[in-house]
């Protein structure tokens, strides 16, 4: 019997399955090399940052890209800072992407990745607010010299379609090979 074979058996009883690969799904970065085999990643754009969990991993799928980070909340913006200061060829940008350029009003709540950016003020009064920098996405590659995104990840708290309409010429002309938003689907949530 195969070394394959007897790791699977002794696996079974357990529910454990093994796997010769990872299957799709698990991590989205081998996905990505999967889906895009010979494709080379060099520009990739974290939007919604918080305190740089993606970047970290983006870095150690794709050591020699670009990596811009876009968090606009003013005290998670230090932490992502701090926590890529060490990583290579990662840029922090403290600012909101979206459908137009200018400045928002970010609700600012106890949990630093459910921070969002608020059009309405429907939300209850004395909640804390702060007021913070928008550029739309192309305003941003154009100014920035950013021709092509190889990898745009979003996750702005409910603000992910108003990134992606920001990016309408780049989207357009075939600019972003991919995109990945994180979205719920809770019912109440009218963003």
């Amino acid at each position: 019997m195969s070394l394959s074979r007897i790791v699977r058996s002794a696996a079974r009883p357990f529910g454990l399955t093994v796997f010769r690969e990872l299957p799709r799904g698990v991590d989205a970065f081998h996905d990505l090399k999967l889906a895009f085999p010979g494709h080379r990643f060099e520009t990739l754009f974290d939007v919604g940052a918080n305190v740089g969990q993606s970047a970290r991993a983006m870095v150690a799928a794709f050591p020699q890209a670009s990596i811009h980070c876009f968090e606009p909340a003013s005290d998670t913006f230090s932490l992502l800072e701090r926590n890529v200061a060490a990583l290579p060829r990662v840029t922090c940008h403290r600012l909101a992407l979206g459908e137009r350029g200018g400045t928002a009003s970010l609700l600012r709540t106890d949990n630093l990745a459910m921070r969002r950016l608020t059009t309405d003020g429907a939300e209850a009064g004395g909640d804390d607010r702060e007021t913070v920098p928008v550029a739309t996405l192309d305003e941003f590659c154009t100014g920035h010299g950013v021709g092509r995104i190889d990898f745009l990840k979003v996750d702005a708290e409910g603000f992910d379609l108003q990134v992606l309409r920001g990016g309408r010429g780049l989207l357009g002309r075939h600019g972003v090979a991919a995109v990945q938003c994180e979205v719920g689907l809770d019912p109440d949530n009218q963003a």
